[in-house]
């Protein structure tokens, strides 16, 4: 329930305030990391601060998307309703590093920056926007001593078949770790 707005027409600064620009290249906010929400309550009815701390800066629930896991910014906060799709920022800067979009339980989840920037992009020039996808099913094999990550199947159409990676194949490394 997040949306993606493009603002056209002339701003200025000491009208408005200070514009927010969403942080693609100082990446994920780090673990005990400060930030302050800033956004409105349920209806538009009032403004709304709020401090807290980054728990987790890579967090996946897994089964909120059906083809692959979306990677939160997990955040120790208070959230209202009405305040999805309100700016995180980290403390002391002026740059968006998250957009907040769900409560579970007593914690905010937000988009990292980077990914709502991606999706803007996708859709300013009317393509539609997937996460990224391998498109491997995996089971594990082995023994205790010597465990083994084996390839289950290969979704079609997905970047495993384009690599030629075949059902059968044992996984060796991720980003050269064992």
């Amino acid at each position: 329930d997040v949306a993606v707005l493009r603002l056209a027409g002339q701003t200025s600064s000491r009208k408005h305030g200070q514009i927010l620009r969403l942080s693609t290249e100082q990446g994920l906010p780090r673990q005990g990391d400060w930030v302050v929400v800033l956004g409105c309550t349920q209806h538009g009815l009032g403004t709304v601060g709020v401090l807290g701390v980054v728990t987790q800066p890579h967090q996946a629930l897994h089964n909120l998307a059906e083809e692959a896991p979306i990677h939160f910014v997990q955040l120790a906060l208070t959230t209202l309703p009405g305040m999805s799709g309100s700016p995180v920022l980290c403390l002391g800067s002026c740059e968006v590093v998250a957009v907040l979009a769900k409560k579970f339980e007593e914690h905010g989840l937000a988009l990292p920056a980077a990914l709502v920037a991606s999706v803007a992009q996708h859709l300013e020039v009317g393509l539609p926007w997937r996460p990224p996808v391998l498109g491997l099913e995996l089971a594990l094999g082995g023994t205790l001593t010597e465990p083994r990550v084996i390839v289950r199947s290969v979704k079609r159409g997905c970047a495993a078949e384009a690599a030629g990676v075949l059902p059968g194949d044992e996984v060796l490394a991720v980003q050269g770790r064992r």
